[in-house]
């Protein structure tokens, strides 16, 4: 006689667990597959044989928006200001008009957004939550929550700056940081005539500093497209600006003792080219001038002058000796 084994009774219950994370939150049982069958969970099954069975989780399902915009309140982003976004195996184009958005994203999907500028525009930065944030063009993340995000794109606008004679002269700008030219062109060989373009963003202030790179130059003034925009040095960019440092010569003169000069030269003990100066020499005690009046006027055009008065000793009676004023100018290179 055999006996015949009873059927156990077991219970089976689904559940989904990710250690180190709450990813479980996010994940919820749909169905049973394989020796199970439905959606009741737990389930019981009547054990007689080997069983297989399968329980299928489905993620949360999320949404990802996201839009372009200027960030300037005067001007409308132009519709070349792209936006592509990637999740799910889907991918969506748009121009700034409307936003770009993707429905049922699963939880755990991974997802990409970028950002493409129209000529003269540059994206600024992404503002969002999750990972759309940040200043690259393109962002990639995982889906873990419902995702938004604005691309803030900028204006851009160019300096122009006309110097001469680049190697000897400089402006530097400033905005706020040093800045680099982003290009330079030779207008002049000869003359030294360089234009210096820089490429920054709408708005900015920028601070201009020009001054000489060797001694002998001397800024004198802007002049040129938007020369009036300059204020204090100062510029703000509301558009493409153009202007030209105008730099001047200067020149140091030197004086011997006993020897002043009218007018006096500047802080910095130099005069500009073609200034016409008075020079009076003052003998001292025991010393005079026996036969001109003891002044000169110099005019300096591009050299250095040394001037040097020779003094000489008072005659004895009727000098027979014709003793002049001994006023000796010596040019030399410039300083």
């Amino acid at each position: 006689m055999s006996l015949l084994e009873p059927a156990v009774l077991r219970s089976f219950c689904a559940t989904f667990s990710a250690h180190g994370t709450d990813a479980s939150e996010h994940w919820h049982f749909q169905e049973w597959t394989g020796a199970l069958g439905g959606m009741e969970n737990p389930a019981e099954v009547s054990v007689e044989g080997d069983l297989s069975a399968s329980a299928v989780f489905t993620g949360d399902l999320h949404s990802i928006t996201v839009e372009a915009v200027s960030a300037h309140q005067d001007l409308t982003l132009p519709v070349e200001c792209l936006l592509m976004l990637t999740a799910a195996a889907e991918s969506l184009y748009d121009g700034p008009a409307a936003s770009v958005s993707l429905e049922d994203v699963p939880y755990g999907a991974d997802f990409t957004v970028e950002a493409e500028a129209a000529e003269g525009w540059r994206l600024r930065e992404w503002l969002g939550n999750g990972d759309i944030s940040g200043g690259d063009p393109v962002l990639g993340g995982t889906v873990d929550r419902d995702l938004s995000g604005t691309a803030v794109f900028v204006r851009r606008h160019t300096l122009s700056i006309e110097v001469a004679p680049a190697s000897e002269v400089m402006v530097d700008v400033y905005g706020p940081a040093l800045l680099a030219p982003d290009a330079v062109t030779v207008l002049d060989a000869i003359e030294g005539r360089e234009l210096h373009e820089y490429a920054v963003d709408r708005e900015t202030v920028l601070f201009l500093h020009p001054h000489p790179a060797s001694p002998g130059w001397r800024f004198m003034a802007w002049s040129g497209t938007d020369a009036a925009s300059v204020s204090g040095n100062e510029l703000e960019m509301d558009g493409d600006k153009s202007v030209e440092a105008v730099f001047a010569r200067d020149w140091a003169l030197a004086l011997g003792e006993n020897i002043t000069a009218d007018p006096g030269p500047d802080g910095n003990g130099r005069y500009l080219d073609g200034a016409e100066v008075t020079l009076t020499a003052t003998p001292p005690g025991g010393h005079h001038f026996p036969a001109c009046h003891p002044h000169m006027r110099v005019r300096l055009n591009g050299v250095t002058c040394v001037v040097v008065v020779g003094m000489v000793p008072p005659c004895q009676g009727m000098a027979t000796v014709p003793f002049s004023t001994r006023l000796r100018t010596f040019c030399g290179s410039r300083s």
